[in-house]
């Protein structure tokens, strides 16, 4: 009697009778168990970033992206960045091995196709038959813009495969080509520039143009082995159910800068540092409208070439022929 006395009076003056108590205790668990959650998305992240910019496969390295899914504690969550971080020291590629070059892709032979050979001609009878099917090509891809003046709208796909635009370009060795990714301006090497534009006319006078450059869709990385990875490489607020416009791809990458014409007058953009230089959907816009008061309108028909300039980096490889399957597993085992 004595002791269920006892447990009746703890329970009456228990904190846990006092609704303002449970509010505070349920509260603090919940917001625990949020704070939990982010913590566990943002170290997914960390994880699949890791993947991205080492090009390697992290399981294979002893990580398993999905134990983070199995964290219940944030003693689980720091174990796993712990071990995430032990295995990216181990991954990283030196500053020495990381090579830069830049490169120059011509839209009427690289993207369009329109070489010496595939025309069967060579010399001036080349430039001018490539010429005539280039403007040709600028007609059909004309639109008009939000202020009425003409707009060059166009996609292009630049692939790791063989007869893809940069297999063209780097026509010997390019299978020794690995993490080949585009540089910023200064970064991650001294000489890294960027991406440009050039536009080459017979239009005089024109000064600079404004253009405008996204990267989507699915990109793509070669790994030490020769196996060749697709990424899609989200916006973090997005992923991490951050505020993100409806209408705008959560993959894309965007950038507007001047574009030189014949050679003079461009900058450069960083837009794009540390993305592949592979990608299914690159698109490109050449604005007609003249960029400031006293420069005239492009004549988009006075086009003969665009010049798309890559600044970018990788790391060298041997090649030693196709990968082995196992070694392009990516299976979180």
């Amino acid at each position: 009697m004595i002791e269920g006395k006892r447990e009746r009076a703890y329970l009456v003056a228990s904190p846990a009778n006092d609704p303002s108590y449970r509010l505070v205790r349920d509260s603090a668990r919940l917001n625990l168990a949020k704070q939990l959650d982010y913590a566990r998305r943002v170290s997914y992240l960390a994880a699949r970033r890791a993947e991205y910019e080492y090009a390697a496969r992290l399981p294979a390295n002893g990580v398993r992206i999905s134990d983070v899914y199995r964290a219940r504690t944030a003693d689980d969550i720091l174990a796993f960045l712990q071990k995430l971080g032990t295995v990216t020291n181990n991954l990283g590629v030196v500053d020495a091995k990381i090579n830069q070059e830049d490169f120059t892709l011509s839209v009427a032979q690289h993207v369009l196709g329109l070489s010496d050979e595939f025309l069967g001609l060579t010399g001036a009878a080349a430039d001018a038959e490539r010429t005539l099917r280039f403007r040709r090509w600028v007609a059909e891809n004309t639109v008009t813009g939000a202020d009425g003046k003409p707009v060059l709208r166009f996609n292009f796909t630049t692939s790791l495969a063989d007869n893809g635009i940069f297999s063209n370009v780097i026509q010997q060795g390019y299978n020794r080509f690995w993490l080949f990714q585009i540089g910023g301006i200064g970064q991650p090497k001294a000489g890294s520039n960027g991406v440009g534009m050039n536009l080459i006319t017979a239009q005089d006078g024109l000064g600079y143009r404004r253009v405008a450059m996204t990267q989507s869709g699915t990109t793509h990385l070669r790994t030490l082995a020769g196996c060749i990875f697709d990424f899609r490489l989200l916006a973090p607020a997005a992923l991490v159910g951050g505020e993100w416009p409806v209408d705008q791809p959560a993959e894309a990458a965007t950038t507007d800068f001047k574009a030189s014409v014949n050679g003079a007058n461009g900058e450069r953009s960083a837009a794009f540092l540390g993305r592949p230089v592979s990608a299914t959907d690159w698109r490109v816009e050449v604005f007609a409208g003249a960029p400031e008061v006293g420069l005239p309108d492009l004549d988009l028909q006075q086009l003969t070439d665009i010049q798309l300039l890559f600044s970018t980096t990788r790391a060298s490889r041997e090649d030693t022929g196709a990968p082995r399957p196992e070694e392009c597993v990516r299976s979180d085992f």
